[in-house]
Formats: C-alpha cells, sequence, structure tokens
C-alpha cells in the first residue's frame, strides 16, 4: 500500500464530489486504501465540505431551470420546500378491514329483507 501525505489526500478531495472512489481514482489506489487514509488524515470534515458544494451546485441548476419555467423543476421544488404553503401530495391512510363472513341465519325476516334492498340499491 503506497503511503499518502495529508496535501495529497486533500488535493485529491478537491473536486471529487465527496465520493471515495473518485479520490482512489485520482490517487491510482483502490476504495480501501483511500478510505483509511482519509480517517488517517482526519479529513472527514473535508469530505463533508465536498459533498455540500456538490449540493450547492445542483441547487443552482435547479434554481436555474425554475427560471427557464422547466414544470419538472418547479414541481419538485415547491414539493419539497413549499409544503408549509400547502404544496404537497396527500397521502391518505386507508384502513383495510376484514369481516368475518355473516351466518344469514341469525337474521329476522325483516332485516333480510332490508338488507336485500340495500344490497340492490348499490348494485345500481
Amino acid at each position: 500500500m503506497r503511503d499518502f501525505t495529508k496535501e495529497q489526500m486533500i488535493k485529491a478531495i478537491d473536486k471529487s464530489g465527496g465520493i471515495i472512489s473518485h479520490i482512489a481514482a485520482k490517487l491510482k489506489c483502490d476504495w480501501v486504501t483511500a478510505d483509511t487514509y482519509i480517517k488517517k488524515h482526519n479529513l472527514q470534515s473535508h469530505i463533508d465540505q465536498e459533498k455540500e458544494s456538490l449540493l450547492d451546485l445542483a441547487e443552482t441548476a435547479l434554481i436555474k431551470n425554475i427560471k427557464n419555467q422547466d414544470n419538472t423543476a418547479i414541481i419538485y421544488f415547491l414539493k419539497t420546500q413549499g409544503r408549509k404553503r400547502g404544496y404537497n401530495e396527500r397521502v391518505e391512510n386507508v384502513e383495510i378491514v376484514q369481516h368475518e363472513e355473516l351466518d344469514y341465519s341469525k337474521f329476522t325476516d325483516k332485516e333480510l329483507q332490508q338488507l336485500n334492498k340495500l344490497l340492490e340499491k348499490g348494485a345500481k
């Protein structure tokens, strides 16, 4: 395993998006080696900063698309950021209830007639 200095690691992290496989490719080493040296040199904060920069870039692109009237970008933004103004998809909880099979022998003739009338109305 090659030995990488802290400076070499920081340089490899730059513009990597914080993705370890990209860092490893820049260093011409495997993923495990890159990860080992990130931990050895205590560089997780550099990885986090790189990921935040990538997030900023994505947000900037989203804003650009919104300004260009991209409906998909607009809908995505409203669903994720406009909730407090009521822009969200409503998810309804539906309770599924299993009923036991009815024992019609326990019904009176009058109850059976009423049930038949209700079933006929529902079938129409």
